[in-house]
């Protein structure tokens, strides 16, 4: 919208459009200072054209609010799948950690065992030996 004021002194002037896009209807008056007013309006609209667009509009907001709650349900999505991607390394580290425990006491075990048994062997073998030389 563009519009050219020509003012030619007190309560003299004209103006002109140079763009009107929307088509907006101009009043023209002076207040008392001698300044131009320009009253814009929009042109009168049928009202069966006004009821479609009130109706397009009511789609356009139904369909906006749809594409709200989808993205919505959408986050929701996201973060139930975060939070159950968290909760599953958790349990995964927690899992490892007491493996690599039991792995632990069962390596312990174990060498306390053979200990135990190098022990036996060593004096079954010293046992052996004494009875040989007899």
């Amino acid at each position: 919208m563009y519009a050219y004021v020509d003012y030619n002194g007190k309560n003299v002037g004209r103006y002109n459009w140079k763009k009107n896009d929307l088509n907006l209807q101009v009043r023209q008056s002076w207040n008392p200072d001698s300044e131009m007013v320009l009253s814009l309006t929009f042109p009168p609209t049928d009202p069966a054209e006004m009821n479609k667009l009130k109706q397009e509009l009511a789609m356009a907001h139904a369909n906006y609010k749809s594409q709200l709650l989808e993205i919505q349900n959408m986050k929701d999505q996201n973060k139930a799948l975060n939070d159950l991607k968290l909760q599953t390394e958790k349990t995964k580290r927690e899992t490892e950690a007491k493996y690599k425990k039991q792995e632990e006491a069962a390596k312990k075990e174990t060498d306390k065992k053979l200990a135990d048994l190098k022990v036996r062997m060593t004096v079954d073998l010293n046992y052996f030996s004494v009875f040989e030389s007899f």
